[in-house]
């Protein structure tokens, strides 16, 4: 981001009547690209007209629309009477002249008239460079707020921000037990920029409280879904916080306004960080399409004492010492490694027993065979009838099998279990824990012998139980 004050500052001081206007509206049109991302600003080619626009700025496809006027100083914008008469197009006026108070005959202003002219015109923004460059620069990466102000600023904010409040936004948190910066988010917002802002300030408060005190969190800005841009702005600094401490109702709350397919789009973000109790707490509710198990490589050989979650390469992995189950919503980020030996069909029964299946292809030394559901629901009887009736050593290379689709009652998708690429895949999204049960219990062939509760890691449903029994691994 260029520094849109000493720019403006040269180009004032070295005028030059044919460049001058030019020059003045790169620069400006430079930094309100840098600031607002994805928004398209048109050059209407006037300059400093009182009825026309210098931009027009239009996000969405064009159904969100604000004006830019730039006006030599506050002053100017004043005596025009500018705030009153010009209120279509949510203008934003820019005055090059920081200069606040005037007191000359006739004509005297205040910051006090600046900040009055606006309470009517309750979609203006008076602002200034030095302001720009405040809200512009670096996100600070203790505050999430900083960035959340940043991206709602050209779209949502009114009245008179300067300096000094350009600073106060961008370096406030919210109290805990108190306001703090949501106060001034309140009166320099638009209503729906306010609500966006306002949970993220909830979360960070709650961040920030003791990990019972729901009681200082405004719980109805809590809820509603979050975009992805909101994610992005405020999880890493969740995660990063000293969050160990957070009960289950945080992380839930958390997990109930995003989705896993959302998370998996901010990996890069949060690469390597632990989010385990951001996935226990929700695996039941969110959603997966691929489960692959393979091999925990770490660089010293060693391994965790626990069990737990993290983004490596763009896909969540569960660590449990030698083993790594992956699991992804995209249908493109897992892909089969064929490298893997079929099981045999003894050594599997059992564990397939706990589901109900749709099909099993065997494949023995002298003859192979597909079992597939036709009008009953589960077949593992028939196929262990059809495997003891016949003298044959089979292995199973394939399998269909049903899981509960989550916030659907009696609701089921299918899963192909290839036991040769290590990959379970749905193309109906199926919960994340049974997913992921799916790829230690089934493809893993059962893992009982470990010892880990799986519970650490994948919680429990509503009912107290997995939806595939307490195993243990």
């Amino acid at each position: 981001m260029n520094d849109l004050v000493q720019a403006l500052r040269e180009v004032r001081s070295n005028h030059v009547r044919d460049e001058y206007s030019t020059r003045v509206k790169r620069l400006v049109e430079d930094h309100l690209a840098g600031l607002q991302n994805g928004a398209k600003i048109e050059d209407t080619l006037y300059f400093n007209h009182s009825a026309i626009p210098d931009f027009v700025m239009t996000w969405d496809g064009g159904k969100n629309r604000r004006d830019v006027y730039i006006r030599s100083s506050y002053a100017a914008i004043m005596a025009a009477n500018e705030p009153e008469q010009i209120r279509t197009g949510d203008p934003i006026f820019v005055s090059l002249d920081e200069q606040q108070t005037y007191a000359e005959p006739g004509f005297e202003i205040t910051q006090q008239d600046l900040v009055a002219a606006t309470k009517n015109a309750k979609h203006t923004l008076l602002t200034d460079p030095s302001a720009l460059m405040e809200i512009s620069a670096p996100a600070d990466n203790s505050n999430p707020l900083a960035s959340v102000v940043k991206s709602n600023f050209l779209r949502g904010a009114r009245g008179l921000v300067d300096e000094p409040v350009a600073e106060a936004l961008v370096h406030g948190l919210p109290q805990v037990g108190g306001t703090g910066v949501s106060d001034l988010i309140r009166d320099k917002f638009f209503d729906d920029a306010v609500f966006r802002m306002e949970r993220t300030a909830a979360l960070v408060q709650w961040a920030l409280a003791d990990a019972e005190d729901e009681s200082a969190v405004d719980s109805l800005a809590l809820e509603g879904r979050m975009s992805t841009e909101e994610l992005r702005n405020v999880l890493p600094w969740i995660l990063r916080q000293e969050t160990s401490n957070k009960n289950s109702a945080f992380w839930e709350r958390l997990g109930a306004m995003m989705t896993f397919e959302q998370l998996e789009q901010i990996a890069p973000e949060i690469e390597g960080i632990d989010v385990t109790p951001l996935v226990r707490a929700n695996a039941h509710r969110w959603s997966a399409r691929r489960c692959y198990l393979g091999l925990n490589v770490t660089e010293d050989g060693t391994y965790p004492e626990n069990p737990s979650w993290s983004f490596s390469g763009g896909t969540l992995g569960l660590g449990i010492r030698e083993l790594m189950v992956r699991v992804s919503y995209s249908g493109h980020k897992l892909k089969s490694r064929p490298g893997s030996s079929s099981p045999r069909w003894e050594t599997v029964k059992t564990h397939l027993s706990e589901y109900k299946l749709q099909s099993v292809s065997l494949s023995g030394i002298e003859r192979s065979l597909r079992v597939e559901a036709k009008q009953s629901d589960d077949i593992n009887k028939d196929v262990a009838k059809v495997a003891d009736s016949v003298e044959d050593d089979y292995f199973v290379e394939k399998v269909e099998l049903n899981l509960s689709v989550p916030g659907e009652d009696n609701e089921f998708t299918s899963v192909e279990v290839d036991f040769a690429g290590s990959l379970a895949s749905t193309n109906k999204p199926a919960e994340l824990a049974s997913l992921t049960r799916v790829g230690l219990n089934v493809i893993g062939y059962g893992r009982e012998q470990r010892g880990e509760d799986l519970t650490m890691v994948l919680g429990s449903d509503s009912g107290g139980t997995s939806s595939v029994g307490q195993v243990r691994y």
